[in-house]
């Protein structure tokens, strides 16, 4: 024990008088041997090296006075490039390695489209790098003979070897090697969580929702993203998205970094997505990189084909419910591409004749008609190695037509009816887009964009003798829209291979303009004359920076921090927030990794209106004095598993909290009080938590996924405002939910597709009691009458059945002389589950009135429904 300390204190000693001595050197001019001689003399160590390592250098000149060895060691050799390390009594010299970025961008060899994901590693070195959303990547390697791996799903890979020099510009040209018959589901065989932080994200390619069943044959984006854990559909058949107990406004849209503010056909049946236009989808439930924002629960990035470089290539497909087409191909080869996507219903062509059949009689007729139509065109310009410009535009409306003509003979003079109504509604986006690589280790996105969406809609309803005299006139003039001018610009900045920086920012421009004009006229008995027109214009200014770091601090850690500021000034009044976001992920060997995250997200626009459809009446607002943004706070903890690379399996566990969630008692009409909509809300909170599970296979010919969540989401209102201040449940609240995935090929003519999700329904609003009220008090003198009163003791007090569906595909195809065909033929609710879409309260009465019994009828949309769909592909 003795000898022990002893030899403590001599090493410590000895080391400390060695860090005590100094020295002083001078040199002018000398040669470089000369100098490691001196510092030989006067140190006692001795230099070793290899002569190639001070051939090449030059004279000398360098003073220093009073210096410790490392110092010195420092001040000689840093400026020669030269790195040095004391072994023993020897001062090891070597010669410092340079760094330079071999950085480019990634293509589809045969349509140069750039591919979004795609890995170049060095496996000597173990470093690597993915391309972002524009196909570009930034690798740090080391000067001398590099070997890089490229690599993406679906294509062949490339090795490039090459002796390093300089700064290179490598674009490297990747050969698809699927054959369109093929079913992948999957992005790289490298799962995602192996690869970036982010819990909660989930990244696939467009073909994941083509191969799913269809309802009425058309394939829907966001169908696809409802089959995984945490996500559900609001009532049978809606393609919007209820994320982690959030609700439907609480999620972005974004089409090349634009937003979309409704993504939705048909009242929400089907997306505004064509999946003809689509290239690849990020879908973020939490997480949320700090470069997005503005909304709580979601985050769906969808990025649009930019048009083959090489070949014209297109397809059209034509379906029980609408018939679309695309085209694509170069305006000048390998310079400039085009992408131009076109999709219209006919139901309105088809439907409204039968329609009339069925229900026109001689003294009624009545017409309807409803279709919607959608344009996607993407034009794309490489200028240079350094500059890529595209245009991006994006028009889809909604079209709906209802005329009525009775007559009606119940008088003893026959009067008539007519009702009128038509209305439009839909999105309008255009944006100009540039990337540029400033430098080797710069990149930056800039975006000029402008977006809108509005609603028109108009009825007139007259009653009139036959003679034509005028009994009622009736009209009705709604409109509304939204619009936004926006510049946003992102920044990416490759510190090094463990470091890389994002940041930017964006300013927008908002306009909300609700209106609404009602004229009411009656001509005979008391005449009344009612106009009323609401015409309000409100404006807003949005600012906000962002920055994020993503560091691999070990070989098996990995951290993102971000932050995210925010001014959003609308009128008088002015909010800011900061929102922190951090995310982590340990990899714990080959096969096991955790991650975890937190993130904070504030919204500063709503929707008000109907909570179950997408109706053209619903209107976006914007924050006020008295209306507050919307907060959400927001933990998860995931653990990861991949024993083979076609396996994965996740468990992952969220907490979710919500402040300043609206309540608007106004239901679906809220346009006649609009300018009074301040007043008529209600500012509550929420919480959510839950646990979701998921199996997942990747290729091969069987392949899908299994998963599971557990949750619960709930609300309250402090103020009491809203259910006596009392917890209540979520609407769409549901405890257990599972969907099942099941994709198999049988050969490249022949596959088949199915799903099954379950979900415990949602709660709903009922009167559980009602009561007769006389409407004469006792002693007054009238007619005796009884109106009756319905008790709603809570919100949210009642529960639908459980909801579950299954749907099958099945697709065949041929090789023909010019491209490929496909049929496909989709079962929708093949066992023909009525599942409930709403409850309509009814009472029974005994014949002596004595005892009532309350009972809900069950209102039901879809029964099974078969539908097919043939598609050309050129």
């Amino acid at each position: 024990m003795r000898v022990g300390i002893m030899i403590i204190l001599l090493f410590f000693c000895v080391a400390r008088g060695i860090s005590q001595n100094t020295f002083s050197i001078a040199f002018h001019e000398t040669p470089v041997k000369e100098v490691l001689e001196k510092l030989e003399q006067q140190t006692g160590y001795i230099f070793s090296y290899s002569p190639a390592v001070l051939n090449p250098l030059a004279p000398i000149t360098v003073s220093i006075q009073q210096a410790d060895l490392e110092q010195v060691l420092n001040s000689v050799f840093k400026p020669l490039g030269i790195t040095w390390e004391i072994f023993g009594g020897y001062i090891i010299l070597k010669k410092r390695k340079r760094f330079f970025t071999v950085y480019g961008r990634i293509y589809d060899k045969e349509s140069r489209e750039r591919l979004i994901g795609a890995s170049v590693y060095d496996s000597r070195l173990r470093i690597g790098a993915a391309t972002n959303n524009y196909g570009f990547y930034t690798l740090l390697v080391p000067e001398g003979e590099v070997s890089l791996n490229y690599s993406y799903v679906g294509y062949q890979g490339s090795v490039y070897q090459f002796n390093l020099k300089t700064d290179t510009v490598l674009n490297v040209e990747l050969h698809p090697t699927l054959n369109l018959g093929e079913i992948i589901v999957t992005q790289p065989s490298i799962p995602e969580w192996a690869k970036n932080t982010q819990a909660g994200q989930l990244e696939f390619p467009i073909f994941t929702a083509n191969v799913l069943p269809k309802l009425l044959g058309e394939s829907d984006l966001l169908k696809a993203v409802q089959l995984f854990p945490g996500v559900r559909a609001g009532i049978e058949g809606m393609a919007g998205l209820l994320v982690r107990g959030g609700n439907r406004d609480e999620n972005q849209f974004l089409i090349d970094d634009i937003p979309l503010y409704n993504a939705n056909h048909l009242l929400g049946f089907f997306s505004a997505f064509n999946s003809d236009a689509v290239k690849n989808v990020n879908f973020y439930k939490s997480s949320f990189p700090a470069r997005y924002g503005g909304h709580l629960s979601s985050v769906t990035d969808v990025r649009l084909k930019e048009g083959n470089m090489q070949e014209y290539h297109g397809s059209f497909s034509v379906g029980l419910l609408s018939s679309k087409f695309n085209i694509e191909g170069p305006i000048e080869k390998n310079r400039s591409s085009f992408n131009i996507t076109a999709r219209r219903t006919y139901i309105d062509l088809i439907g409204a004749p039968i329609y009339a059949a069925v229900s026109n009689t001689s003294d009624s007729k009545e017409n309807v008609g409803y279709n919607f139509a959608d344009i996607n065109i993407k034009l794309t310009r490489v200028f240079s190695k350094q500059n890529t410009l595209s245009f991006i535009f994006f028009w889809g409306d909604d079209h709906l037509k209802y005329k009525k003509d009775e007559k009606d003979s119940y008088y003893m003079a026959p009067e008539r009816i007519r009702d009128n109504m038509h209305g439009t509604w839909g999105n309008l986006v255009v944006g100009l887009r540039w990337d540029k690589m400033i430098t080797p280790g710069l990149y930056v996105n800039t975006v000029f964009s402008y977006n809108r969406y509005r609603t028109f809609m108009n009825k007139k309803y007259q009653h009139e003798t036959f003679s034509g005299d005028t009994i009622q006139l009736k009209k009705i003039r709604f409109k509304s829209s939204q619009e936004e001018w926006r510049i946003k610009s992102d920044f990416t900045r490759v510190v090094n291979n463990w470091n890389r920086l994002c940041f930017g920012g964006h300013y927008i421009y908002h306009v909300f303009v609700p209106e609404k004009r009602l004229t009411l006229r009656k001509v005979e008995g008391i005449e009344t004359a009612l106009r009323k027109w609401i015409r309000h214009r409100e404006y807003a200014h949005e600012i906000a920076l962002y920055v994020e770091d993503e560091m691999t601090i070990k070989e098996n850690l990995t951290m993102n921090p971000g932050v995210r500021s925010i001014l959003f000034r609308v009128g008088s009044t002015n909010y800011f927030s900061l929102e922190p976001r951090f995310s982590m992920q340990y990899r714990w060997n080959d096969h096991w990794s955790t991650k975890a995250s937190y993130t904070l997200m504030s919204q500063y626009v709503h929707q008000l209106g109907s909570s179950m459809l997408n109706m053209p009446t619903d209107l976006w607002v914007p924050v006020s004095d008295k209306v507050k943004p919307m907060k959400s706070h927001q933990c998860v903890v995931g653990i990861y598993y991949y024993p083979h690379v076609r396996w994965h399996l996740s468990l992952e566990g969220f907490y979710k909290t919500q402040n300043n969630l609206m309540d608007d008692d106004n239901g679906l009409d809220i346009t006649p009080a609009y300018l009074d909509w301040k007043e008529n809300t209600r500012s509550g909170k929420g919480r959510a938590l839950g646990l979701e599970w998921m199996l997942r296979k990747t290729g091969g010919k069987t392949n899908g996924w299994i998963n599971y969540t557990l949750s619960r989401a709930y609300r309250w209102f402090p103020d009491c405002s809203v259910n006596q201040g009392q917890r209540f449940p979520a609407m769409y609240d549901s405890r257990h939910m599972v969907n099942l995935v099941l994709l198999h090929k049988f050969s490249d003519f022949f596959d088949i597709s199915a799903t099954w999700t379950f979900n415990n329904g949602f709660y709903t609003t009922q009167p559980l009691e009602r009561y007769n009220a006389p409407t004469t008090l006792p002693g007054e003198k009238g007619e005796k009458k009884k109106d009756i009163i319905f008790h709603v003791e809570k919100r949210n007090n009642l529960k639908t059945p459980d909801y579950h569906r299954l749907d099958l595909g099945i697709n065949f195809h041929r090789r023909r002389r010019h491209g490929t065909s496909t049929w496909s033929i989709n079962l929708y609710n093949a066992y023909c589950r009525l599942n409930t879409i709403g409850l309509s309260p009814d009472y029974s009465v005994s014949y002596d009135e004595q005892r009532e019994c309350q009972y809900f009828s069950n209102d039901w949309l879809f029964p099974i429904i078969p539908s097919f769909s043939y598609t050309f592909t050129f």
